[in-house]
């Protein structure tokens, strides 16, 4: 089952600085990239957090996952809400291609089954 253990998936890069986040928007030009946002306190964002570890290892081959600890990084985690414009949530899911948000979605939107799909889409 899921914990609240603050572990990351090696294959996971954790978001800790504003330059952090210029650098995913001019990497998503050759590699899309996404963000999960997590609260390692929130039982929800947990559970996301467990999905979101379950994503196919192949998904690492065509996409970055990146993540920000909301609670520990909350500047740095309303920052990237307010460079790509979308709602501060959390959990949450940002898909970005070509320097644009192309999806975003939070709560039960935030899944494995939701990255290999937005993978396959864009």
């Amino acid at each position: 089952m899921f914990s609240f253990e603050n572990t990351l998936p090696e294959s996971w890069q954790e978001i800790e600085a504003e330059g952090d986040v210029k650098n995913i928007l001019q990497s998503s030009n050759e590699k899309p990239q996404i963000i999960f946002k997590h609260s390692p306190s929130c039982s929800i964002s947990a559970m996301a957090k467990y999905e979101m570890e379950s994503i196919d290892d192949s998904v690492f081959d065509t996409a970055d996952v990146n993540y920000v600890d909301v609670i520990r990084n909350r500047p740095l985690s309303q920052l990237i809400a307010h460079q790509l414009d979308v709602r501060h949530e959390s959990p949450q899911l940002i898909y970005i291609k070509d320097g644009e948000v192309k999806w975003h979605g939070s709560h039960s939107h935030v899944n494995g089954r939701v990255v290999n799909e937005l993978i396959q889409s864009f």
